[in-house]
């Protein structure tokens, strides 16, 4: 199993507690898995998890693997319910989802939003919401 972390842990005792990096990778049967740390209250990701996600994504693209992204709060961006600060990624959305556009996303897991599970599709990516 693979943990995201959410807006309601407390990073330095996730990263205790699953022995982790709060944003990661791992590959499996062609696929790369990127992990991002974006918990949402329009908090935003840095720069440097950014330029970390666009380096795992040409690592992807160099190996002929595909991508699929996990964060807690989806970057998607006519996802009727993350209306509101506390439902979006905020500072870095905009330079995700050019890089997700960029290097082909697959698919995007996210969660957050503590109702029934959805999905669309939208610039080459599939999306999945997950009941928070």
């Amino acid at each position: 199993y693979h943990y995201v972390r959410g807006n309601h842990e407390i990073p330095e005792l996730f990263i205790r507690y699953f022995y982790r990096e709060l944003h990661y990778s791992f590959v499996h049967k062609g696929v790369r898995f990127v992990v991002i740390d974006a918990e949402g209250n329009h908090v935003g990701m840095s720069d440097s998890q950014l330029d970390w996600v666009e380096a795992e994504f040409q690592k992807a693209e160099k190996a002929g693997e595909e991508i699929v992204i996990a964060l807690h709060v989806s970057p998607w961006q006519n996802n009727e319910r993350g209306r509101g600060k506390y439902n979006q990624i905020g500072v870095g959305r905009v330079r995700l989802r050019a890089l997700m556009k960029q290097y082909q996303v697959l698919l995007c897991l996210s969660g957050h939003y503590h109702r029934p599970v959805w999905h669309g599709h939208e610039e080459e990516t599939h999306y999945l919401v997950l009941g928070g």
